[in-house]
């Protein structure tokens, strides 16, 4: 879809129609990086990371070393970062462009609007290019032939505007955690770690370019009065080895160590600014490092209570509770039973909020396929053969949307009238039989209308027991938007139904059968006048005719007991055929 535009666009050159130049058609359709790949997500990455350290790097060596002394390593170090930015413009060149549409403007985008987002991105190119040129002259001209120290330096401090490349960060971290969902809270602890030890840093460096007695640095202030570094060797000797002017990890070491009191306003008094110069960067310092610890704490409380949210409604809920429970003054056996249900739901008001967000910011395709991808709703789909019936997705998930999850204490019994529940939790009492967790009552009686065929056995809970109950008024709305669905919900219907009849039916002849015989037998041990009276048709029976009664209708019962096996064989072999 993105390049169908531009391509029909080409179609109408070609044809002779008016159009934009064909270079610049060409231009569009070449051969682009999609943004969302695993390479360009790499790459995202690296350009993050090497932004940072670009944040951490310069400063440091701006205000440690000076042009005479910039170690070796220095070089490749500066080799590396030019190769790299030169290879992110290539790729920024060669992505796939980003355009922002109007909201009037719903069609897919147009030529121009490619060339002008790519016109953008050549614009960012060349303020990249110009960075990164005086990398390339340093490589080909170690004499500074071309251009002074001074001018190399000017360059140098210009790639610190690369750091603002950090806004990446946003991006790769989202992209990052669509791919391996992380929590999101360790985002924003990233994110204090790293505004935390780049403020400390630039304030340390900022801090050692101040002295100007002992750090000899490309900005370094020199003076012959006192400094910071000069007061602390007389104060408490000489902290370096072999000393302070040689060991300018101990002197970062030492200012670093200043910026973190100084921004975590603990101030231990030890190192303190000695000249005018110094007392304005720490005036400067303090001011800006104030408003960042103030946004540090902020963000920590931010991400603290957010960790809580649901205990804090839980905890509301249990004191509503107990409020209700003391106004209306319960007993403290049933106070017992309210508090420790409660307890037992806790979870689930995160499940009723992780619902909410679902139905709220995910479309409907995604909600089907995270309805059809869980494992308890597979198993009820696989569990119910007239939902297997169902070939609308989206009636499925109309069905899985009218699960209401319920709760009941240990000992309750449990409605089932029109419903039909999915077990989740704990155990049930049913006919004899206990029903465990996937286990679904209920499926069958839920399509029927006639309460002689539904199944009305008691439903007894065994402690805690939580529930999915699907309401039968929920199914016939359902059954009332998909015309095809309510025609499978029908056919399922009338095949439970005949059978529920059949069985029905021949439980009420075997019931009739066997009064009959309890009576023949009670006849034949009392023959009296209240006895006679159930059979009136018998004139005068003597021993012999009950005998032969009582035999006829044991046969009959066998019979008819045989009959429903078979009938009850026949129609399961016609279920799975069909």
């Amino acid at each position: 879809r993105r390049f169908a535009a531009p391509v029909a666009r080409m179609r109408q050159i070609v044809a002779g129609g008016n159009g934009p130049r064909e270079s610049n058609v060409k231009f569009i359709c070449k051969c682009h990086v999609n943004p969302e790949s695993t390479i360009a997500l790499s790459w995202d990455v690296f350009m993050t990371a090497t932004a940072f350290f670009i944040g951490f790097y310069e400063p440091l060596v701006i205000a440690l070393y000076n042009p005479e002394t910039v170690p070796h390593y220095s070089f490749l170090i500066e080799d590396c970062l030019t190769l790299a930015f030169t290879i992110d413009i290539v790729m920024h060149l060669i992505s796939e462009p980003t355009i922002t549409l109007d909201d009037k403007d719903y069609r897919d985008p147009s030529p121009e609007q490619h060339c002008c987002a790519n016109r953008e991105r050549m614009v960012e190119s060349w303020m990249d290019l110009i960075i990164v040129l005086p990398g390339w002259v340093s490589i080909f001209d170690h004499d500074n032939t071309l251009f002074s120290a001074n001018i190399l330096l000017c360059f140098r401090l210009a790639r610190l505007l690369q750091t603002s490349r950090s806004y990446r960060v946003m991006l790769v971290m989202s992209r990052m955690h669509a791919r391996y969902g992380y929590p999101m809270f360790a985002i924003e602890v990233m994110k204090l770690f790293f505004l935390t030890a780049m403020s400390c840093h630039w304030l340390a460096c900022l801090f050692l370019a101040a002295e100007g007695s002992i750090t000899t640095g490309f900005f370094s202030y020199s003076t012959k009065g006192k400094t910071w570094m000069t007061e602390l060797i007389m104060a408490k000797g000489d902290p370096c080895t072999p000393s302070m002017k040689e060991d300018r990890f101990c002197q970062y070491g030492l200012a670093y160590y200043w910026a973190v009191t100084t921004l975590t306003s603990v101030g231990y008094g030890d190192i303190v600014a000695q000249n005018k110069v110094e007392y304005v960067v720490v005036a400067m310092g303090m001011l800006v490092v104030g408003y960042t610890w103030a946004l540090i704490v902020a963000t920590i409380v931010s991400i603290l209570s957010s960790l809580s949210v649901r205990t804090a409604e839980f905890r509301e809920c249990l004191d509503g509770v107990e409020d209700m429970a003391r106004r209306r003054n319960l007993e403290g056996d049933l106070r017992y039973r309210l508090r420790t249900f409660v307890h037992e739901t806790k979870h689930l008001m995160t499940i009723n909020y992780s619902r909410k967000l679902l139905e709220t910011y995910c479309s409907e395709g995604l909600q089907r396929d995270v309805v059809i991808g869980s494992a308890e709703i597979g198993m009820m789909l696989d569990a119910i053969t007239w939902m297997k019936d169902i070939a609308s997705k989206d009636a499925i998930l109309d069905i899985i949307r009218s699960l209401v999850p319920m709760a009941y204490s240990g000992g309750e019994r449990v409605c089932m009238q029109q419903a039909m529940i999915v077990v989740q939790r704990g155990l049930l009492g049913h006919k004899g039989r206990i029903v465990k967790r996937g286990d679904i009552l209920g499926a069958y009686d839920i399509l029927l209308e006639t309460q002689a065929l539904v199944d009305a056995s008691p439903v007894q809970t065994i402690g805690f027991v939580e529930t999915l109950r699907l309401s039968k008024s929920s199914l016939v709305q359902v059954g009332r938007t998909y015309p095809e669905v309510d025609i499978r919900l029908r056919k399922a219907q009338i095949r439970t139904a005949v059978l529920r009849a059949i069985v029905y039916h021949a439980r009420r002849a075997q019931q009739k059968k066997v009064k009959e015989l309890k009576a023949a037998v009670a006849l034949f041990r009392n023959p009296s006048h209240k006895a006679s009276l159930v059979f009136q048709d018998l004139s005068g029976p003597s021993i012999n005719d009950l005998t032969s009664l009582a035999i006829k209708a044991a046969e009959r019962q066998r019979q008819l007991h045989s009959s429903i096996e078979e009938l009850t064989d026949e129609i399961r072999g016609r279920r799975r055929g069909g």
